[in-house]
């Protein structure tokens, strides 16, 4: 979800709903798994809980590096090579 736009990742464009449900999906199979199955060690609720919150942890640090990146570089691009690269787009079209 960090790498659709230039904002946080909760701003438009949101991602597409049948890609939500696949990522929950699969987190709640994942869950699931690591709990009831002998395949792996089970968790506790508590060890599941502390692996959620690391993980959206680090999706809100990510996200915050993509947009100190993202500004940095659009600072980095002189104003009238925008402009003019926005001139041309709208003669194209």
């Amino acid at each position: 979800f960090t790498v659709r736009n230039k904002k946080w990742m909760t701003s438009f464009p949101r991602p597409n709903i049948v890609l939500l449900t696949a990522i929950f999906g699969t987190q709640v199979i994942a869950i699931l798994i690591v709990k009831f199955t002998p395949l792996v060690a089970n968790l506790s609720w508590e060890q599941i809980g502390i692996v959620f919150i690391y993980d959206v942890a680090w999706v809100l640090v990510i996200n915050l590096i993509k947009i100190i990146v993202e500004r940095s570089f659009d600072k980095s691009v002189p104003k009238e090579e925008i402009d003019a690269f926005n001139l041309m787009n709208q003669k194209v079209n």
